[in-house]
């Protein structure tokens, strides 16, 4: 007998098997994909760290550091006129007020040591791009100082960075002297946390407490792998996920001063006391390491300074 074919009840049958094992399939896939993600931003870690040694190895074994003060409202830069790169990094330090903690670490893509994408972790849930090292200027590209190229489609130093780093200083804004802290060195403790998933943000003020772990917000946790943990780049150029942000020295909180808050984002964290000691040598005290810049995750994810 000749075979009929389906009928309308069987075919809606069947687009409702195939819709259900879609919906069972997409959650694991997405996992597969977020935890693939997570390597990725491990990988960028660590290679970061590791040119942070092979960089140290050629200057005196001191980390990136560019001006000897912090200065208050250049937590991303501020966008600087390009100049060769020789000179831009000899204006850099000789700089006595406008280093920051990310123009500090674009020394490594100056340098030709980092790529500007490996700031880039792909679960960031805010589209980013890559920043520039240069500002397109033909025959002869000019490097810029900082993640901000004023001249690129995509103008924004915000959209550009997805990992903070750890605050250098060995004291505040109108400090004197503001020093570079001692430890901020290769031959720190292995255990010393040197860069992580951008920090996190939690309330409206410029000093809100992000300490505060709770089930239901995770608010201790970087935003950008689904507040489960973050990635942290070490001393001894190693990546590991942590599930919480007490982790490296003395199970310090990463993403706060000593004081319980964070820096605001236009000034250093002006309540660290105390950072870590190299580890033989040195005064002993409370560690504290402040990861800078931070980002408001509660919607729009946006890197504030």
């Amino acid at each position: 007998m000749k075979r009929r074919g389906f009928t309308l009840i069987e075919l809606l049958v069947v687009v409702a098997i195939i819709a259900l094992l879609i919906a069972i399939l997409l959650p694991s896939l997405g996992k597969a994909r977020e935890l693939s993600n997570r390597s990725v931003c491990a990988a960028n870690l660590r290679g970061t760290t590791q040119s942070m040694n092979v960089y140290a190895a050629d200057n005196s074994d001191a980390y990136p550091i560019t001006g000897k003060n912090p200065a208050a409202g250049t937590v991303f830069g501020s966008g600087a006129a390009a100049t060769p790169v020789d000179k831009a990094i000899n204006n850099m330090y000789a700089a006595t007020n406008t280093s920051s903690v990310s123009q500090n670490m674009w020394l490594l893509t100056m340098t030709g040591q980092v790529a500007p994408k490996q700031y880039v972790c792909k679960s960031d849930p805010r589209t980013i791009v890559p920043a520039s090292a240069t500002d397109g200027t033909t025959p002869n590209p000019l490097y810029l100082t900082n993640f901000n190229d004023s001249t690129s489609a995509y103008a924004n130093s915000l959209d550009s960075l997805s990992y903070s780093f750890a605050w250098m200083w060995s004291n505040a804004v109108g400090s004197s002297p503001a020093a570079i802290g001692g430890w901020w060195r290769n031959q720190t403790d292995a255990s010393l946390p040197l860069m992580s998933d951008m920090a996190p943000k939690q309330g409206t003020g410029p000093t809100n407490n992000i300490t505060v772990i709770t089930a239901a917000t995770k608010y201790g946790n970087s935003f950008t792998h689904q507040r489960d943990g973050q990635n942290v780049g070490y001393g001894d150029a190693h990546a590991e996920f942590s599930r919480l942000n007490n982790c490296g020295q003395n199970n310090d909180n990463i993403f706060s001063t000593n004081a319980g808050t964070p820096g605001a984002g236009t000034t250093s964290p002006s309540t660290i006391s105390q950072v870590p000691a190299i580890g033989t040598g040195g005064s002993q005290g409370a560690y504290d390491i402040c990861m800078l810049p931070y980002a408001n995750g509660s919607s729009s994810y946006d890197r504030l300074q």
